[in-house]
């Protein structure tokens, strides 16, 4: 008897040493790896050879990984492909699963993605293998009207036979997702009773053209009148007339929740939930560029809490989470809601006031922060007085793009650490009101 052939395994990265781990943790797994480094090789490569899995890098010079899965999972026999995105980069998950990506790592640099790897590829084809049993199935029992309400009573995904946009049949699972406990209370009313307008008009393209419809994310309606987001796909149905239209809907309420949640962490700082480095830049230059073509001041404050590397190695760094969290909450309450608060790192925030008057607006806000944010930190297990230093730069006034307003704001908050913290100060001034 034959040995079993190992799995082919394809993987497109252009990172040598990366692209060696990697291998070798497949090959020590049992895979047989090809490899290529950059996104125009892996296409060739796919289209001269079968692989059984691709595993591809997001950052590449010709072009992204991205790039990668869309011209592939247009083809149906195309292999299913784990995106490897870099460390804490959750928004470029989200991309990859929005255009077919089967999973996603995100590497770091502690390499523990690695360990991960086998479970996902374990996931990928135990699903890829189940979609292709369903695939089988269905074909074989295309020709039984009867053995098909057999088996799609069975799987979990909702299955309707639409005939003439009247529904003929609901399986078990389709009545759940819509809400009903038995079919019969489905049977014959209108399709678009329960689904919105785009699923109406899917199962009319299909019923105009030879074409197999496509996934696509539509509404439909529970019998609470919820609504609930749902994967639907149509195609024509050869058992019940040229007029029938078999729809497959899944209940995606749990994945938009998984993606909300990877674009927040793509975005907001895990620690104290304000805007992270990336969120923060972007929302600054949009502030700035609304402040340049509108003539109205804004304020960028470089905020640094003094000591706080003292109060982790005395306490421990659980008890300067719990600091940092107490002065993200505290700064909030110091600022409008069309202000910005990010946490850049450590112990490190930035804040942007846009729409001021003038330069006392910015000292309003600023005394309010050195009166509010400082102070004592009471809890059970620990007790520490914080104060910070705040350096300020105006614009226009101290500069016309970010990176000249944060070096503005740094220099400042550094002149406000050497006088001794617990105040602030104004790019170009050694204290307030006196210019250097």
């Amino acid at each position: 008897m034959e040995a079993e052939q190992p799995l082919h395994i394809l993987t497109i990265d252009d990172d040598p040493a990366l692209h060696c781990l990697i291998d070798r943790s497949l090959q020590r797994l049992g895979f047989q790896v090809t490899n290529v480094t950059d996104g125009a090789s892996g296409l060739e490569a796919l289209a001269t050879a079968q692989y059984d899995l691709v595993i591809v890098d997001y950052d590449m010079p010709d072009m992204t990984g991205i790039d990668v899965v869309s011209r592939t999972v247009s083809n149906p026999l195309a292999p299913p492909i784990i995106m490897l995105t870099g460390h804490g980069n959750e928004r470029v998950a989200v991309e990859a699963f929005n255009h077919g990506a089967a999973d996603y790592l995100v590497k770091d640099v502690d390499l523990v993605f690695l360990d991960l790897l086998p479970a996902v590829i374990d996931r990928v084809l135990i699903r890829r293998r189940l979609e292709l049993e369903r695939d089988t199935l269905f074909n074989e029992v295309r020709a039984s009207e009867e053995r098909y309400r057999q088996l799609v009573e069975l799987i979990p995904d909702g299955v309707a036979v639409v005939v003439k946009k009247l529904i003929s049949l609901m399986n078990p699972a389709g009545c759940r997702i819509l809400g009903y406990s038995d079919q019969r209370e489905l049977s014959q009313r209108d399709f678009a009773e329960f689904f919105d307008a785009d699923g109406v008009a899917e199962i009319e393209n299909v019923l105009s053209s030879p074409n197999r419809g496509h996934w696509r994310e539509i509404n439909c309606r529970r019998k609470t009148g919820e609504q609930v987001s749902v994967e639907l796909l149509a195609q024509r149905f050869a058992c019940q007339g040229p007029d029938a239209v078999e729809v497959i809907f899944r209940d995606i309420t749990e994945k938009k929740q998984y993606q909300e949640q990877l674009e927040h962490l793509a975005t907001f700082d895990s620690l104290t939930d304000l805007a992270n480095r990336a969120l923060f830049f972007e929302k600054f230059q949009q502030l700035l560029g609304m402040s340049l073509r509108y003539k109205y001041v804004g304020a960028l404050l470089f905020i640094d809490l003094d000591g706080f590397v003292a109060i982790n190695d005395a306490h421990g760094h659980e008890t300067g989470d719990q600091v940092l969290q107490e002065v993200a909450g505290r700064l909030r309450g110091c600022l409008r809601q069309i202000d910005v608060v990010a946490r850049l790192g450590s112990d490190e925030f930035m804040v942007v006031l846009a729409k001021l008057n003038n330069r006392n607006d910015v000292q309003v806000v600023a005394d309010k922060i050195l009166s509010q944010v400082c102070g004592q930190i009471n809890r059970p297990s620990f007790q520490v007085n914080i104060t910070c230093s705040i350096g300020i730069s105006l614009f226009p006034e101290h500069g016309l793009n970010t990176s000249t307003l944060l070096r503005a704001a740094d220099g400042a908050m550094n002149s406000a650490r050497r006088a001794g913290g617990g105040c602030y100060r104004f790019a170009g001034l050694a204290t307030v009101g006196e210019t250097v």
